[in-house]
């Protein structure tokens, strides 16, 4: 067999399919009137609740890595309405860098969240070789104009380190949700509520919409199907021949 392409996307579809997994995740939490929107507003939103973005990396969280300064930054366009958000999550498989400043992240408010951003920056600017795209990032976020939208946002804004990656987080899913129907057919049941939610049936231009009720339809009918095995009928009784009085009788 060849090597990989010199332009390999598997990464990328891996990423993908791990935003379809936290997508899915989230539908089993949903409650009435509820609906996970997938690739519009960003990776996976809960409508009145809150927008989650997803991010399968393998390398640590360190305090210049851009996923957490681009998602920053993507909240922060004009066409993103913060306030209809509880939260803001960045969920990431990475774990925090040994010298991070993200650390104690959840546990500061919002105020002493933009003391870490600002810490930051003004430690990169004193650093003498820059990345031109790094510097982008950092500017763009700690514009003065986006001040009073940056608060808001970090108020909100909760990082999830150290998710489990793409196989183990499948695992998880399996063992929280496949309850309902036999051990044997469990991974027939998940791979069919992924198939549903890939599926044209849910799909609302570039995005996909599932709602609480079309997903707890779904369950049912899947569950239904995968919680016994098929029953082959003995054929020691597929002879048997009964008279008309027994007939009637049991009818």
């Amino acid at each position: 067999m060849s090597s990989k392409l010199k332009h390999d996307d598997s990464s990328s579809i891996i990423g993908t399919i791990y935003q379809f997994y936290v997508a899915i995740d989230k539908c089993f939490a949903l409650v009435d009137g509820e609906k996970v929107i997938i690739e519009k507003f960003g990776d996976v939103t809960i409508t009145d609740n809150y927008q989650i973005e997803v991010k399968h990396y393998l390398e640590d969280l360190t305090d210049l890595h851009e996923n957490i300064w681009k998602t920053i930054d993507n909240w922060l366009q004009s066409a993103f309405d913060v306030s209809y958000y509880k939260n803001l999550i960045l969920l990431t498989t990475q774990k925090f860098g040994v010298r991070s400043s993200f650390k104690e992240w959840n546990s500061r408010d919002k105020y002493g969240k933009k003391q870490i951003l600002d810490d930051i920056a003004q430690k990169y600017n004193q650093q003498g070789k820059k990345s031109e795209r790094t510097e982008k990032w950092l500017n763009s976020v700690l514009d003065s104009t986006k001040a009073a939208k940056l608060l808001d946002l970090l108020e909100k804004f909760i990082i999830l380190d150290s998710s489990a990656k793409d196989r183990m987080y499948y695992e998880q899913i399996k063992q929280r949700h496949g309850k309902p129907v036999l051990s044997s057919n469990v991974d027939d049941y998940i791979n069919s509520l992924m198939g549903y939610l890939l599926s044209p049936t849910v799909r609302i231009g570039d995005s996909w919409e599932i709602t609480y009720q079309d997903f707890t339809s779904k369950v049912r009918a899947l569950v239904n199907q995968f919680r016994s095995e098929t029953i082959v009928f003995p054929k020691k009784y597929a002879t048997l021949e009964v008279d008309n009085n027994e007939i009637n009788q049991h009818n």
